[in-house]
């Protein structure tokens, strides 16, 4: 049997015709034979070509002998635009009264072919390009425009698509630049688009569709993008703006309590799980609950329940950080999604896992797992800095906080701060610098403030505050972290425990109980359980005798021996060699390859092993080190210097973290609050660094140094002057940038005295 005749490629069938109409000698039957095809098949496509040339071969759909005309079905589309509640059977007593007659069949088929109704129930997203259908009639129209596309014919393949009546999600749309497109396109563009553009962007485009559709009339249209403009605006998050922007699409459905209907379920479902993610994020919690409520009622309903949807209302739990119901519905989505959304979902639920204590899971899925273009917070590199916390290694948490400061994009640079502040507050903590820790948390508050993050905001303040000055909140409205926190301050310690672990929040009960060490200490003495892992109970801030030791480098060398200051003498090899062991072994069980330490220190000597041990002894015996914390071992023949249970800190590495930090904010258009950390870098500085030490590695480490601090200090006096005319602007009043810059240019200068770039730049703002 020949197959069908739509199997066989347009241009396979136009090569056919061609050669039966071009070749005198041939006919049908010899044709067909020639090609192995049916002859009949070679005659329908003659007569088509014939009909209408070479493109009507190509056409793979036929309109229906008895579809409407352009008028009725246009005016079946606008009654659905116009009203999107409209069911068919509404739809057809108006059309009816009007004179029209057209079959609940007829209403129905309109509309799938215009993307209203006939959904793909088993691929059901927020996405409505995902699960609206491929008609044969829009097939064959893309194929076409595909075509002219590749003859580099952009125009006319923008007239074809634009003929479409609807088209799902396809690659050629967003390749024809929105100039080209109509309206229709240009919406659909937009749902195809999510995350592959600028969030900004985005949005902007998302509110010009949004007010064009509102200016025709197309509620339907305006529905759609207005609800992709909240799910867009939940990654920032904007609280106040998402509640503004559902209340107004409720109000094109108009009635805000009662607008469901079957064929509006993904907008309405979507817009109650945006709505209790705003409403948990405020701490409006008992509303947040409803929505849930809502959402679960609308799945329980459907015959086909979609694992998108399901893994949405996971979210939603896990925000209001119900993570027990939250892992429920992810398990049950789990492997039902494309690869994407997937990862995303074990992402999610590997921080579920890791906020359960439960870290050997954590770890599992977090191989798995691959960041989204807006999620951009870099989950990945949070998580794992949470977990070095947790296993006893806070300096090598820091520096992970640090890479990814400077990764964050600037739509959720603000919340993610918090999240990264807090556990660098609590690796310092951990080492017993509970003032540091303190202004960190504390100089988050104004910024929380600010941009109304309630939840973290209320952390911040209760952290420190005292069992006296501690207000009991009996009220069931507020999210469970917080709870915790009220138990553990007010000195229900098992309580608290227990509410953790159920609730699934243990590992914010670790990291409270860094801030509430006094409780933990005392349950250790009595030698009472304290639930927490032997690795956090091993850190200095529950171990008196553990040493943390703080070398301030960035001048004259100062030593800090558990936050007090120590008087030491030493030698200018001996603290170029202490400056670099902080820098290589910072923690516990962390290791120096001692060959190096000879080739930098005494190159080409003979003696360097019998030096470095009499170096050894020194430091030792300077800092009140106990013998066994700094060991000599051989690993495979060569030598290495172990250090067994000492935590070093410089504040080098502070002045680091407070750069990332005021990056940060500046790349939020958060200046001020940048400034403010700009200046507290800079102020670190006493002087130039490792100026009496000239080995190798001290002379590259000084070069490094004075080569960020003349980078920096340039970059913010830059920063300072365009910032000063924009305030000028606007504000018209003489701002302190100016004089901020030309003090920090002024003390570099002190540094750096042969730096030209500074000294032009001095120069000139003195002039300004």
């Amino acid at each position: 049997m020949f197959p069908l005749m739509y199997n066989y490629s347009p241009e396979f069938k136009v090569k056919i015709v061609k050669y039966y109409l071009y070749n005198q000698n041939t006919s049908l039957r010899k044709t067909a034979l020639r090609f192995g095809v049916n002859y009949r098949s070679v005659f329908k496509w003659v007569k088509l070509y014939k009909g209408g040339g070479s493109e009507t071969v190509f056409l793979k759909y036929r309109k229906a002998w008895n579809r409407k005309n352009k008028e009725i079905e246009q005016m079946i589309v606008n009654l659905k635009e116009n009203e999107p509640r409209l069911t068919i059977r509404e739809a057809k007593k108006i059309l009816n009264n009007k004179g029209i007659n057209v079959s609940i069949k007829g209403i129905w088929s309109i509309w799938r072919r215009y993307g209203y109704a006939g959904f793909q129930k088993n691929n059901m997203t927020n996405n409505f390009t995902n699960y609206c259908v491929w008609t044969e009639e829009a097939k064959a129209m893309y194929e076409k425009a595909e075509r002219m596309f590749r003859q580099k014919k952009i125009k006319d393949a923008a007239e074809i698509l634009n003929k479409i009546s609807f088209l799902p999600e396809n690659k050629l749309v967003q390749q024809i630049p929105d100039r080209f497109l109509a309206l229709k396109r240009r919406i659909e563009k937009m749902g195809i688009m999510f995350g592959s553009i600028s969030h900004r962007k985005y949005i902007i485009k998302l509110r010009e569709l949004f007010e064009t559709c509102i200016s025709k009339n197309y509620l339907y249209s305006a529905l759609r993008i207005g609800t992709m403009e909240v799910i867009a605006l939940s990654w920032i998050p904007n609280p106040e703006e998402q509640l503004k922007k559902i209340s107004l699409l409720e109000q094109l459905v108009n009635n805000s309590k009662n607008y469901y209907s079957y064929l509006l379920f993904e907008p309405y479902f979507t817009l109650n799980i945006c709505k209790g993610i705003t409403y948990a994020f405020t701490s409006r919690i008992n509303e947040s609950y409803k929505c849930a409520a809502i959402c679960r009622k609308l799945l329980s309903n459907k015959k086909h329940q979609s694992a998108f949807f399901m893994s949405h209302l996971g979210y939603l739990y896990s925000n209001l950080q119900d993570y027990s119901k939250a892992e429920k519905l992810f398990l049950r989505a789990i492997d039902k999604l494309d690869n994407t959304k997937n990862r995303r979902l074990l992402g999610t639920l590997a921080f579920i896992y890791l906020y359960k204590g439960e870290y050997v899971k954590a770890i599992k899925l977090s191989k798995f797992v691959k960041h989204t273009n807006w999620g951009a917070a870099r989950w990945d590199i949070l998580f794992r800095a949470s977990l070095l916390l947790m296993k006893g290694y806070p300096n090598e948490a820091i520096l992970q906080i640090n890479k990814v400061i400077t990764l964050f994009k600037k739509e959720n640079i603000i919340i993610n701060l918090f999240k990264s502040i807090f556990i660098v507050a609590g690796a310092f903590i951990s080492m017993g610098d509970r003032i540091k820790a303190k202004k960190l948390i504390r100089g988050l508050i104004p910024l929380l403030k600010k941009n109304k993050l309630d939840l973290e905001m209320k952390i911040c303040k209760y952290l420190f505050i005292s069992k006296k000055k501690l207000i009991c909140i009996r009220s069931t409205n507020i999210l469970p972290t917080l709870r915790l926190l009220f138990l553990l301050k007010s000195g229900a310690y098992y309580q608290a425990l227990n509410f953790a672990r159920k609730k699934g929040i243990s590992d914010y009960f670790y990291k409270f109980c860094l801030f509430n060490n006094e409780i933990v200490k005392a349950l250790v003495q009595k030698g009472k359980p304290t639930g927490l892992p032997k690795s956090l109970l091993q850190l200095p801030i529950f171990n008196d005798e553990k040493l943390v030791y703080k070398f301030n480098i960035l001048g004259s060398l100062r030593v800090h021996k558990n936050q007090k200051y120590l008087k030491v003498r030493l030698r200018p090899k001996d603290s170029a060699f202490l400056i670099y062991l902080c820098t290589k072994a910072m923690e516990p069980k962390k290791a120096i390859n001692l060959d190096e330490v000879y080739n930098n220190f005494w190159p080409g000597s003979e003696s360097a092993s019998r030096n470095f041990s009499h170096l050894l002894v020194r430091i030792k015996k300077a800092l009140k080190v106990p013998t066994h914390l700094l060991n000599i071992s051989r690993s495979y023949g060569e030598p290495e210097l172990i250090n067994e249970g000492i935590y070093f800190t410089t504040d080098y590495q502070e002045f680091e973290q407070t750069l990332a930090r005021a990056k940060a904010l500046e790349r939020a258009d958060e200046w001020g609050f940048a400034r403010k950390e700009y200046l507290r870098a800079f102020n670190l500085f006493r002087g130039e660094p490792f100026k009496k030490n000239f080995d190798d590695w001290s002379v590259n480490m000084r070069f490094k140094i004075l080569t960020q601090l003349e980078t920096e200090a340039i970059n913010f006096a830059k920063s300072c002057l365009e910032h000063n005319k924009e305030i000028r602007q606007k504000e018209r009043r003489t701002p302190k940038n100016m004089a901020d810059a030309r003090k920090v240019l002024q003390k570099v200068l002190k540094i750096i005295p042969d730096s030209e770039e500074i000294q032009k730049l001095l120069d000139g703002l003195m002039v300004e």
